[in-house]
């Protein structure tokens, strides 16, 4: 015998359902996926509430807990109420649907949950507390028991995918620039063909080296000179990781300041293509500016007057006396337009300083000396190392500052020297 059931008498089996906005209700003839509990005797069902096996979804154990009067202590007196439990400490997100057997539209009623449910060592219990109301169940007249005293109930556990794909961009708005310093010798001998490389420096937990090509990377004009910073052999990034890198080429200006600078950012992937300019110097200006100083010479400042004299600073890459490239040197001198007198002598006493960009941890050196004509000028053999140089005492710019403050203590003086003839 078939029995045809009306719409209207089919909403009115379920016209309980609240308007939930975390639950829908609806009628599928699809079963319970996870697991089902058929029950023949209702009514033997001893205790408040009755635990199925566990079942298996996903790697996880579960399971189905019945409150076939109610749980009063979740607000479900007078419904059926029914849970999910899980056998795990660990976090589990899942969409639960509930079933409960009609056998006179031959349909389940369902409750899906439409927000996601945690569960965790802290939450290991979910589901619904007013699944159907317990008049409404009851009536076999309405067919959710039949055949007597039989009923069935169901759920479906949908695991929510973990996050197994990200990736995460970060950008350090707060950094400290890193130096490296890369000096090219006998550069005028490097083949124009080739590259020549640095040695490696770490920036960012990476190894990197700088490649300096004599011709022009892209075009091979050999006008220009490029630079490009490139990941080390040694560093292999997988398929998709992507590096941001920001920052500056210097070529620096070994008689002065006027130092080029070539700004960049780029992405380093896999292809390890590198990242930097093509026309960084033109070969011309190099020769002309860039490559004049060899460490054995000096800087020298511009004139100034003291006491009445014209006077410069002398700046030696290397210790004056020991050529020990180690340290720096720095004299004062009198400028090349001061002649003194064969016994004029000039006494100075005062102090060199070199200064620190970032506080007041200057390097003081004391120096008082004679001045004769000889010129050798005084000062110190050893004002500062070159590593501690250029971990402190160079600034963003690469600028290295030393002030001087003296005087002029006593000078020697003669009157003119008359020549007189007989004839």
């Amino acid at each position: 015998m078939v029995v045809t059931v009306s719409d209207e008498e089919t909403s009115s089996l379920c016209s309980f359902a609240s308007e939930s906005t975390t639950s829908q209700t609806f009628w599928t003839e699809r079963p319970p996926g996870s697991y089902s509990l058929k029950v023949q005797n209702l009514a033997q069902l001893i205790g408040e509430k009755y635990h199925t096996r566990g079942f298996l979804v996903n790697g996880y154990n579960w399971r189905l807990i019945i409150y076939p009067k109610g749980n009063e202590k979740d607000n479900g007196s007078g419904y059926i109420s029914m849970y999910v439990e899980i056998d795990s400490t660990s976090e589990v997100f899942a969409y639960l649907t509930f079933f409960v057997y009609n056998k006179k539209v031959n349909k389940y009623l369902c409750i899906q949950d439409t927000q996601v449910k945690r569960f965790n060592a802290l939450k290991k219990v979910w589901g619904s507390s007013q699944m159907l109301p317990l008049e409404l169940f009851n009536d076999p007249k309405n067919g959710y028991i039949f055949e007597e005293d039989q009923c069935e109930f169901g759920v479906d556990v949908t695991i929510d995918s973990t996050l197994t794909n990200w990736e995460i961009v970060s950008f350090n708005e707060n950094f400290c620039y890193s130096k490296f310093f890369f000096s090219v010798k006998n550069f005028t001998m490097l083949n124009e063909h080739l590259y020549y490389m640095s040695n490696t420096f770490s920036v960012g937990g990476k190894t990197w080296v700088l490649r300096f090509y004599r011709k022009c990377f892209s075009t091979l004009d050999d006008k220009w000179i490029s630079i490009f910073l490139h990941l080390a052999d040694n560093e292999r990034l997988l398929p998709d990781e992507r590096i941001y890198t920001r920052g500056h080429f210097r070529v620096l200006d070994p008689c002065g300041s006027n130092h080029i600078t070539e700004k960049f950012n780029c992405w380093h992937d896999q292809s390890n293509s590198g990242c930097g300019h093509d026309k960084v110097v033109s070969m011309d200006k190099l020769r002309e500016n860039f490559t004049m100083l060899n460490e054995h010479l000096y800087y020298m400042s511009n004139t100034f007057s003291v006491g009445g004299k014209t006077w410069v600073l002398r700046f030696y890459r290397k210790c004056f006396s020991t050529l020990d490239d180690k340290w720096i040197s720095i004299f004062l001198h009198l400028a090349d337009n001061e002649r003194l007198l064969p016994d004029e002598r000039i006494y100075t006493r005062g102090h060199f300083r070199v200064l620190d960009p970032c506080g007041s941890n200057h390097i003081t050196e004391k120096f008082n000396c004679w001045h004769d004509q000889s010129n050798s000028g005084c000062g110190h053999d050893k004002v500062v190392s070159m590593d501690k140089l250029r971990e402190v005492y160079l600034d963003e710019d690469d600028t290295l500052s030393v002030a001087i403050e003296f005087e002029v203590i006593s000078a020697t003086s003669y009157s003119p020297i008359n020549y007189s003839a007989i004839i």
